[in-house]
């Protein structure tokens, strides 16, 4: 159960996003659900009961500003929050002799940049909170044992990198701030 937590959950407004918003919902989390898609969020909240917490939030996820912005809402409006789903996604299904440039950004700046941003927002938000938290990146098996859209399985394949980065950082600097707090 997710009873009394506040969860983060990117790219929410329709497909898997969508999915694990409402379980969210259902297991008793209060849930900030962001999206570039507005139409798609308005929807999402006129559909869900009204004894359901749900927030949402417009932002474009690829970009450091609006993410910054965002985690100003959160830290105004939402300091509880404990748990973070890193979603957003985008898949071209292309060929990697396809893809023009300004392609390949956007599928990098939407399935890499979005995770670090908020990975590191949300890292240092409880970090200064002394809070413990949660965050749950998505990947996909293509970044295991990869496929034909090169750029899509390059990014899901970082996605498991930093997933254990974080892993590794935020358990060394939770420590190191026990170790400070005790001397």
């Amino acid at each position: 159960m997710l009873k009394n937590r506040t969860v983060i959950i990117t790219g929410a407004a329709s497909g898997i996003g969508k999915e694990i918003v409402k379980q969210c919902l259902h297991e008793g989390a209060s849930v900030i659900a962001c999206d570039i898609n507005e139409n798609a969020l308005q929807e999402l909240k006129r559909s869900m009961d009204d004894h359901y917490v749900l927030h949402t939030y417009q932002l474009d996820v690829s970009k450091y500003e609006e993410v910054t912005n965002f985690f100003v809402y959160v830290e105004t409006e939402h300091a509880d929050v404990d748990s973070l789903v890193n979603n957003a996604g985008i898949y071209l299904a292309k060929n990697i002799l396809d893809y023009q440039a300004d392609q390949i950004d956007k599928v990098l700046d939407i399935n890499i940049k979005d995770f670090i941003y908020f990975s590191q927002m949300f890292g240092k938000k409880l970090l200064k909170s002394q809070r413990k938290g949660v965050i749950v990146n998505m990947s996909s098996v293509s970044g295991i044992e990869g496929s034909s859209a090169a750029i899509y399985e390059l990014s899901k394949a970082a996605i498991l990198g930093l997933t254990k980065s974080n892993a590794m950082n935020f358990s060394l600097t939770s420590e190191l701030m026990l170790l400070r707090l005790r001397w």
